[in-house]
């Protein structure tokens, strides 16, 4: 006898099987690991000039910015996410950015001299032209990314974050395979693990969540 087609749709949207209270002893090593995780991160933006200091002692009031360094995991972690190709290459495109800035600054108040000879505005003109190809080719710096964000399908959740810019793929079938989603997420506060369970909660077949946040 063929199932009837609405008991297939039910388990076929069907949320995820359990309770978030029987994750919850393993929610304080996973909030520690992320915001290590995210403050690392975010000294390695601070050293390539890709944000402030300050920023970071706002998004992390907890935490003493200055003193983050002594903990030799977090340092460990500050050398391993530095290594990263696309964070140089931002940091790289930041600094040819600035560096054209300031030449262009220059080369303003240069002209703004009531003095200025035909054949040095001339010259002036040349090296803003050069400087402007300069900057065009060396390519618009993106902003950083600052949320992260899963999509799932058929109990595959893509995880999409600065972290993973080109998305990772984890299967959730169990409660317990939640685990490494919430990892992924990077979620520290309460509302970010619930946020992510609530998902999957309703349904294993279909669903999208975004926090904001790095």
């Amino acid at each position: 006898m063929a199932e009837p087609k609405t008991d297939f749709a039910v388990r076929l949207l069907a949320g995820i099987n359990g309770d978030l209270q029987i994750l919850e002893p393993h929610f304080d090593n996973i909030r520690v690991e992320s915001q290590d995780f995210r403050l690392a991160w975010g000294l390695v933006e601070v050293s390539h000039g890709l944000r402030t200091l300050s920023s970071l002692e706002i998004m992390w009031p907890n935490r003493e910015i200055e003193k983050v360094l002594t903990n030799p995991e977090v340092a460990a972690l500050v050398e391993h996410i530095g290594e990263r190709p696309d964070l140089q290459i931002q940091g790289q495109q930041k600094l040819v950015s600035r560096t054209l800035d300031a030449a262009l600054k220059v080369i303003g108040s240069r002209l703004e001299v009531t003095d200025v000879g035909i054949h040095h505005a001339r010259d002036v003109a040349d090296l803003a032209i050069k400087i402007d190809t300069a900057l065009t080719k060396s390519g618009k710096t993106v902003s950083a990314k600052r949320s992260r964000s899963f999509d799932i399908f058929n109990k595959i959740a893509t995880v999409t974050s600065p972290e993973h810019p080109d998305g990772v793929n984890l299967i959730i079938t169990h409660p317990e395979s939640v685990l490494p989603l919430f990892r992924a997420m990077r979620c520290v506060e309460l509302e970010d693990f619930e946020a992510v369970w609530n998902v999957l909660n309703g349904s294993l077949f279909t669903g999208s969540l975004t926090l904001e946040g790095w």
